[in-house]
């Protein structure tokens, strides 16, 4: 396994590529309004289909321990715009 450094707006890796992707508090720590959804739209990319995001974000988002597939349509609406 390798340690990578990236943006979250632009992850190095294929689509599709992990079962689960692993956020804390990620969101809250983004000034940028437009780099939030690019970032949520990156995360839900890399994510394989059934996979899940993991991670607690209490400041905007509420607690999210697990995000599922019941869970998700937050990270689509977070990712909604985020390409041209």
């Amino acid at each position: 396994a390798a340690l990578v450094q990236a943006s979250g707006s632009a992850l190095p890796f294929a689509d599709a590529s992990f079962n689960l992707v692993c956020q804390n508090v990620v969101f809250s720590s983004i000034d940028d309004d437009a780099t939030r959804p690019a970032t949520a739209c990156e995360m839900l990319r890399v994510l394989r289909p059934g996979g899940f995001v993991l991670g607690p974000d209490a400041a905007r988002t509420g607690s999210l321990p697990l995000l599922d597939a019941t869970r998700a349509a937050r990270m689509h609406l977070l990712a909604q715009g985020a390409r041209p």
